[in-house]
């Protein structure tokens, strides 16, 4: 080769030509080949090699209960009534995102790897005074189905740490983050769903205010919205408010629906009627107690849900200016 070349030539079977950069590219990643070769031997021989534990399935059907609870704090229930799941017993209609992660892992666990084998169940918050004992059973408790105990999450927040017995100090890592949802409290795994209608079929909407005498009724004629004369709604104003209640979420629980002084308080009922007549009626109450600049919401409840919760104050305000329920205050208007 002459001295003169900036290359250096390889022969398999023919001639191949590479450049200096490209050979040192080729001796590193030989290199890193190299070096997993030796951890993966190494990790074998010093007893790291393993096999992730196999499951006999438990169909998702089959679960009708899932509980879960600590050393020191109350048990939890979800428990499915027909199709629906509530928790506990005040029967609180369950989100059902949170429902479907626990029975996917609940019926087919989908161990990632073994973290341990030492039994250091501290560090990965599984020790007995703070590990979830989770666990799915059939019709009865007779029916137990799965038992898991949970830990802490991983520190990306996509795992959680489980251990497969009370006795077994193995741990593993689980493919979903369930620790995040035994975490929760009550209100949080409710379902915020609180009014649920397709918004094309509703085809009569009324408003009333209940303390005064102010009513108002809009129905829809060959996909129009027929507006009265006397009314000074829009019909875009009409869609938008049927089209924000067609899915409307709370946005906190409360425990009561507050009591109402006909002289002093206004309730607002909102009748949603469907094509064959369905009716859905949301009735909006007082302000909830606050400071000036707190959005406590207003109390409400709805025929859909069968528990009291609040809407938040934009939803409701801006609902009864559109619509002429209360004047909007002109700029420097001070009113008592």
């Amino acid at each position: 080769m002459s001295k003169h070349t900036n290359t250096q030539e390889l022969f398999v079977g023919k001639r191949i030509t590479l450049k200096g950069p490209q050979v040192l590219e080729l001796l590193i990643l030989a290199g890193i080949i190299v070096l997993l070769l030796l951890n993966l031997l190494l990790r074998s021989a010093a007893g790291f090699s393993y096999k992730l534990p196999k499951f006999e399935p438990v169909s998702s059907v089959d679960i009708q209960n899932i509980r879960w609870s600590q050393a020191e704090g109350s048990e939890r229930n979800l428990r499915k009534d027909g199709e629906k799941w509530y928790i506990d017993e005040e029967k609180y209609p369950a989100k059902q995102s949170y429902v479907d992660t626990l029975l996917e892992q609940l019926s087919r666990p989908a161990l990632q790897d073994l973290v341990s084998k030492s039994g250091n169940l501290l560090t990965f918050g599984l020790d007995s005074e703070r590990a979830y004992k989770l666990e799915a059973f059939g019709a009865s408790d007779e029916e137990d189905q799965r038992r898991l105990y949970v830990g802490k999450s991983s520190g990306s927040g996509r795992y959680s740490f489980v251990r497969l017995g009370e006795d077994d100090g193995r741990v593993f890592t689980l493919s979903e983050n369930v620790t995040s949802i035994l975490e929760k409290s009550t209100d949080d795994l409710r379902d915020r769903l609180v009014v649920s209608f397709a918004g094309e079929d509703i085809g009569k909407l009324e408003i009333r205010e209940t303390a005064g005498e102010k009513s108002v009724l809009v129905e829809k004629k060959d996909d129009k919205w027929q507006i009265p004369e006397d009314v000074v709604w829009t019909e875009e104003q009409v869609n938008r408010l049927v089209n924000r209640f067609a899915g409307m979420n709370a946005q906190s629980f409360i425990r009561n629906y507050p009591e109402s002084d006909p002289e002093s308080d206004n309730e607002y009922e909102l009748q949603f009627t469907a094509k064959g007549g369905v009716n859905y009626t949301i009735t909006i109450g007082a302000k909830m107690p606050g400071g000036e600049d707190d959005d406590k919401g207003y109390a409400a409840k709805s025929s859909s849900y069968g528990f009291p919760f609040t809407l938040n104050n934009y939803t409701v305000e801006s609902m009864l200016k559109d619509f002429g329920f209360v004047e909007e205050e002109e700029p420097g208007d001070e009113r008592s």
